[in-house]
């Protein structure tokens, strides 16, 4: 194994041990949090950039448009805060279309679980698109982007550590498995941001 696929391996980790206690926190605006979150997206991030540079040591295009959605999630999901989003908002034209190449190759593979991610990925580069065009961008639904693509990047790494620990098989099953058992947090949390029950206080000088 080389020294590579180690520190990718071990960003994975350290990324679903910060993810997870993020998700278990109950708290979402305290110091906790926000120092979680940051080691989640530089772990992450790192994870994700070695996983696309062995994806093109190994030539293997899917691997390639898997490290390029997951890459989009967290930048977007990065951009998602009142803080940063009108600074960064015209990243998003460049997020769109790497999100969008990504998502029709996993849909032209006709592999079911890449079909699956390839769909979702174009749903949420319109929706992104949509978010910089509306002028409902307020912190409630920039705070919904947020968690929303932080959780699908903990259910991205969640697959990988399933399909690469847990499973020692290859069934299309194995891939979608975690994303059938988290999705229902992102529905939750975005049910209760919508009814605002569960809106934490906004940092704008993060």
């Amino acid at each position: 194994m080389s020294i590579i696929s180690i520190i990718h391996a071990a960003g994975g980790f350290i990324g679903l041990a910060c993810g997870l206690a993020v998700i278990i926190i109950p708290n979402k605006s305290n110091n906790w949090h926000k120092k979680l979150g940051k080691l989640y997206f530089i772990s992450m991030i790192i994870s994700s950039i070695l996983a696309i540079f062995i994806s093109f040591q190994m030539k293997h295009m899917i691997f390639l448009s898997i490290g390029g959605f997951t890459l989009y999630m967290l930048f977007s999901a990065f951009i998602s805060l009142r803080s940063r989003f009108e600074t960064w908002k015209k990243l998003y034209y460049i997020l769109a279309f790497i999100g969008f190449a990504c998502g029709m190759y996993m849909i032209l593979t006709q592999i079911v679980f890449l079909v699956v991610f390839g769909l979702l990925q174009l749903l949420l580069v319109l929706q992104d698109l949509w978010l910089i065009r509306s002028e409902k961008n307020d912190d409630l639904h920039l705070l919904r982007s947020h968690a929303g693509k932080m959780l699908g990047r903990f259910i991205a790494a969640t697959t990988a550590f399933a399909v690469n620990v847990v499973f020692s098989g290859d069934a299309w099953w194995h891939w979608l498995l975690p994303t059938l058992l988290i999705m229902p947090l992102i529905i939750i949390w975005n049910y209760r941001l919508r009814r605002k029950k569960f809106l934490p206080p906004v940092n704008t000088n993060a």
